[in-house]
């Protein structure tokens, strides 16, 4: 296994310091190195961060205890973290943040399935404790440059990279918003990031962070002029086109847990917990069935019409895409692989079956069989896809194109 190294600078982290560190060292993979910065702390923070890697330094968990002279920035402590890593995939946790056990094997694994050099994931938000979130960041299945150039998609402490092929990319010398600026960096190398759907992940919500907006408008215009180099024209353009993603778009993908469960006490009582999908040969669930390590897969092919349906102009209109959907043992969803085809004027007969094929040879051998899932949303290159529940017609359909439906009772066959 590769070695994967974890940045975490301190300031008077006391407190939380602990908790962060004990969630990486929780972590199932192995080997891992964990490089703490502590940036003049007025507490014990440095001594706590010495005396932990004391107590916990095993063969495959190393530690490395780093401080600066004067208060520099979590930017330049960071940096100090990523120049003396030497692990193969380089992650960042700050000090009052939290990661789930499986955060960094779900991750490269993830990134080795599907040939990608940046993951990142979905992560929870709590005030108080980790047991008790208040909301969930959801993310999309690919995040391009192209998407986090026009606000942070990418929460820090879920993302990692692979230094190995990327290199290592130094932190910008930027007060505030620099590990934006540090993704959209490693982004313009790797051109993407694979989206790990299920939290991996635990943000601690501090009020200070949100209390003076307009100087946090400063910071982000600051990625924009200082870091990117554009002019003040071109600088102030893409603010306003920040402030609509910002608040228009990725203000929806922050889910409000308490909401999330009065809705579905209230509309999930209609259908059953897990949805029996039936095989059928050479139809629409045709690539359906159960990999070696117990893990379940449904393939298929499927459209967007990302302008609404234009009967005269329909395949200029309609994007096609394959999509391999991967569950647990138990059904619940896990992941999404997927490949953008083109418009339907210019997919090749064959071509759609062959592109899934390839999504699916990775895989290894596949056992076909009718299966049973739990119902899911997943965000895809801006659209939702999933087996999503209709309140209104009591249904369960398979989008973004409503290939198929399910309803009562509940037996594996689907309308068309």
């Amino acid at each position: 296994m590769e070695l994967a190294s974890v940045i975490m600078p301190t300031y008077n982290s006391a407190l939380t310091l602990k908790e962060a560190l004990d969630s990486i060292i929780h972590q199932s993979y192995r080997p891992i190195e964990i490089i703490t910065i502590d940036d003049a702390s007025n507490d014990d923070s440095l001594a706590f961060a010495k005396k932990y890697a004391q107590q916990h330094s095993t063969q495959d968990v190393q530690f490395v205890a780093l401080s600066n002279d004067e208060n520099a920035g979590a930017g330049i402590s960071r940096n100090k973290g990523v120049e003396k890593a030497s692990g193969t995939y380089i992650a960042f946790l700050d000090a009052d943040d939290i990661w789930k056990p499986e955060k960094l094997r779900t991750q490269i694994d993830a990134m080795k399935s599907q040939n990608a050099t940046v993951c990142y994931g979905a992560y929870e938000i709590f005030k108080t404790s980790p047991d008790q979130p208040i909301s969930v960041h959801k993310i999309f299945e690919k995040l391009t440059y192209d998407k986090l150039h026009k606000t942070n998609y990418l929460g820090n402490l879920t993302g990692i990279y692979n230094a190995a092929v990327l290199g290592k990319v130094a932190i910008p010398s930027l007060r505030k918003r620099q590990d934006w600026a540090m993704w959209l960096d490693v982004l313009k190398k790797a051109e993407f990031a694979i989206g790990i759907q299920e939290p991996i992940a635990s943000y601690r919500l501090s009020d200070g962070l949100s209390a003076n907006k307009i100087e946090l408008v400063k910071h982000n215009y600051a990625v924009y002029r200082k870091h990117l180099g554009y002019s003040a024209m071109k600088s102030y353009w893409n603010m306003m086109l920040f402030f609509y993603e910002q608040f228009l778009v990725k203000k929806k993908m922050i889910v409000s847990i308490e909401k999330k469960q009065k809705e579905s006490s209230k509309n999930d009582d209609w259908f059953p917990d897990k949805i029996l999908i039936q095989r059928e040969v050479d139809y629409h669930t045709h690539y359906l069935g159960e990999l070696n390590d117990g893990r379940l897969f449904f393939g298929y092919n499927t459209f967007i019409f990302p302008n609404g349906f234009q009967a005269e102009n329909w395949q200029e209109s309609r994007l096609e895409y394959v999509v391999v959907y991967l569950f647990d043992n138990n059904g619940k969803f896990s992941e999404a692989l997927y490949k953008f085809i083109g418009k339907t004027k210019d997919v090749q007969i064959g071509e759609s079956e062959r592109l899934l094929l390839q999504l699916l040879q990775p895989l290894g051998e596949l056992k076909f069989r009718s299966i049973e899932v739990k119902p899911f949303s997943t965000i895809i290159d801006g659209y939702e896809f999933g087996l999503i529940p209709d309140n209104e017609i009591r249904s369960i359909e398979l989008q973004p194109s409503s290939t198929i439906a399910f309803s009562a009772p509940w037996n594996g066959e689907y309308d068309t």
